[in-house]
């Protein structure tokens, strides 16, 4: 019993990276712990924290504060080593910026990654370093900052995330933002979180820092959670609606192009996009708006979106499965992007509409009421659903199709090749996956 109790402890502590205060966090939700614990694995730290926390328990002390202490003592060299880039990084950027360096934060639960590859590409010509793939901790900026930033950067892009409350200040106050933009706030990762609510204030720390040292504040209030802040505070841009400063109108959506016309205050430029659905013209839009901020003038910023590359696995059309067809969106999930993404397929009518997914992680308490809907979300947009693995989101996805939409269950993500391949179809079939968890989900 004994034991047990501390394995539990340690596997919350395992998969928030030891953070104690990430710890807390997550064990005050009763539906985060359920799923997380389900996917920790022993490691050599995890074995000496049981050993020195098993001798505490022994002595009396309750398994949670056992954990806490025996984490703390070994994570003493680790916080003074965080201690130490937090502040060298934060040095560098300050001298950086006395030489005319931009710092870009992007912050949100979703687009990130997309908007800051987009923005890097418009600012051609530009000297611009952004971190890598999602880089977004103080040890992964740090690293950035001290291997890559030089007099000689005149951008720089920094994704920014968040595990709760007060991450988001931390590192604004750790890279000194002259510019912050927030793409979008979602459920996403709320089983991290707790609520919605906390999600929010948390994203809109990007807002109170920018808006408290005089920096340029860009906003997607095509967002509902966004907008509905969106008026407390004074924004440089805004994008995502179709009273933004930055607007998308009239674009057409096909396999491999979005074609349509940017208007820009009250300019519109007509443009052809080598990119697949809504989520991403909306990330270049945001990446549009990120340019204009920081001084691209408007012509360029036209030509250099013709000189665009879509980011792997987010709507990227791969030719990587043999002869089939599909729409690789396995990166990363959440309600909105889900639902975009499936808008997209579901309109191809001349093709069989085939969706792999495993569902969308981290919902906390609202997993099985999110999976419902997208259940009900897919009937008449899908003909083949494909579902991965056994886990209460596909088992939630699959009572809310019902009888609907044929459903083949799979134990991984790659196993739909052979089921599309055996079978017989009148239309030719498009696969999109959505999603691709890993077995730490499962």
């Amino acid at each position: 019993m004994i034991l047990e109790e501390l394995r539990q402890e340690i596997a919350i502590l395992q998969i928030e990276q030891y953070d104690l205060s990430r710890y807390m966090k997550v064990r005050r939700t009763a539906a985060a712990v359920k799923q997380i614990v389900s996917r920790a694995r022993p490691t050599k730290r995890t074995k000496i924290t049981l050993i020195l926390s098993t001798g505490l328990r022994v002595l009396g002390l309750r398994a949670r504060y056992a954990v806490l202490f025996t984490s703390a003592l070994l994570n003493l060299p680790k916080a003074f080593y965080d201690r130490y880039w937090y502040l060298k990084t934060r040095s560098k950027l300050r001298k950086l910026k006395s030489y005319g360096l931009r710092v870009v934060v992007i912050a949100g639960s979703y687009g990130k990654t997309s908007v800051k590859h987009y923005a890097s590409q418009i600012l051609a010509g530009k000297n611009v370093v952004s971190t890598p793939n999602s880089y977004n901790t103080v040890l992964g900026i740090s690293r950035v900052v001290d291997l890559e930033l030089d007099s000689r950067t005149d951008v720089f892009l920094c994704e920014i995330g968040a595990y709760g409350r007060g991450d988001i200040a931390k590192l604004c106050r750790m890279v000194q933002p002259d510019l912050g933009i927030l793409t979008g706030i979602t459920t996403q990762h709320m089983a991290r979180f707790g609520s919605l609510e906390n999600t929010i204030e948390a994203k809109f720390e990007t807002a109170e820092y920018i808006q408290q040292t005089g920096g340029s504040l860009i906003l997607n209030v095509g967002d509902e959670n966004v907008r509905a802040r969106a008026d407390k505070y004074k924004t440089k841009f805004t994008y995502g609606s179709n009273q933004s400063y930055i607007a998308t109108k009239e674009f057409d959506y096909k396999v491999g192009v979005a074609r349509g016309k940017f208007r820009i205050n009250d300019k519109e430029y007509l443009v052809s996009l080598p990119v697949l659905g809504s989520s991403n013209v909306m990330n270049i839009a945001g990446a549009v708006a990120l340019s204009l901020a920081i001084g691209i003038e408007e012509s360029q910023m036209i030509d250099n979106l013709g000189g665009i590359t879509p980011l792997p696995h987010r709507m990227e059309y791969s030719h990587a499965y043999g002869d089939l067809q599909v729409i690789d969106n396995s990166y990363s999930s959440n309600e909105k992007s889900f639902e975009e993404s499936v808008a997209f397929l579901g309109k191809q009518r001349t093709r069989t509409r085939v969706l792999v997914t495993p569902g969308i992680v981290e919902l906390g308490e609202k997993t099985r009421t999110a999976h419902l809907r997208l259940g009900e979300y897919l009937v008449g947009k899908v003909d083949l659903l494909i579902l991965v693995g056994e886990s209460d989101r596909t088992t939630y996805i699959s009572e809310g199709v019902g009888s609907r939409i044929k459903i083949v269950k799979v134990d991984e993500t790659l196993d739909f090749i052979g089921e599309v391949s055996h079978r017989k179809f009148k239309k030719r079939p498009l696969v999109l996956i959505e999603n691709d968890v890993t077995a730490n989900y499962s």
